[in-house]
């Protein structure tokens, strides 16, 4: 990732597959959606004007770590993308269900078919994604990316 821009890196994980393995269940979903945020420029990014704060600390670390928050009920995931200090990320914003599909809907409260995680809050519920995952990385924890 450390050698794009923000916008290449959020194209580019679209059609790569989001490996969450809990012990229990291996999900795997392909990225369908992703939105750039491009931190201290982009009014929209946590770290805009590069404000740093116990929440965004995540988001000022090297590309790979994995930017946990809570927007009111949901928790949405992101991926930091370039080098320690410059606080930008994708969020993914909807899966593909490949795996663990029936375990998805169940997490999902018996939603099937595309409502199960057409949206940034959706795929963290069926994939199980939870606070606890803020500040692992993409290279040494339960999850991963891979090549479609």
């Amino acid at each position: 990732m450390k050698k794009k821009t923000t916008i290449e890196v959020a194209r580019d994980l679209l059609g790569t597959k989001l490996v969450h393995d809990t012990g229990a269940v291996k999900y795997t979903s392909l990225i369908v959606e992703t939105e750039a945020y491009l931190g201290e420029t982009d009014e929209a990014a946590h770290s805009y004007l590069k404000r740093r704060t116990k929440r965004t600390e995540v988001m000022f670390m090297p590309a790979g770590a994995i930017y946990m928050y809570q927007m009111h009920r949901q928790v949405l995931l992101n991926f930091i993308t370039m080098e320690e200090g410059v606080p930008e990320a994708v969020l993914i914003r909807a899966v593909e269900p490949l795996t663990g599909i029936s375990e998805m809907e169940l997490n999902r409260g018996l939603k099937s078919g595309i409502e199960v995680s057409n949206g940034p809050g959706k795929l963290t519920q069926a994939m199980e994604f939870s606070m606890e995952d803020y500040g692992k990385t993409l290279f040494d924890s339960n999850i991963w990316l891979e090549k479609a």
